[in-house]
């Protein structure tokens, strides 16, 4: 058992695997929440033509979120672009050096 102090200030039992499912579940629903809310917007994720950006931008895209591929390699975002694209969801790639004022600025432009 793993003790849980309530809004009234004293401990309750709880178990704790009940516990951790709670929490599960909980950052489940918050998860989804959030997706819904991102649904029809636009999302820009920076070093997104390769591994975990990549990933990222495939979900959000996969969820309904137009996303924004960037990245300093024009072929990567070629082709993480064309990907996504096909499988019917909304992307576009810009080349963006985040290190660069410039860069930055037309990425939001």
């Amino acid at each position: 058992m793993h003790k849980l102090f309530s809004l009234l200030s004293y401990p309750i039992n709880i178990d704790q695997e009940l516990l951790w499912n709670f929490i599960a579940y909980s950052s489940k629903i918050r998860q989804t929440i959030s997706i819904l809310l991102m649904k029809g917007k636009v999302a820009i994720i920076t070093a997104s033509s390769t591994g975990i950006g990549k990933g990222i931008a495939e979900k959000l895209a996969s969820e309904g979120v137009t996303v924004i591929i960037s990245s300093r390699d024009k072929k990567n975002i070629a082709e993480t672009v064309a990907e996504i694209t096909a499988r019917g969801h909304k992307a576009h790639g810009i080349v963006c050096h985040v290190g660069k004022k410039e860069d930055r600025t037309r990425l939001i432009n």
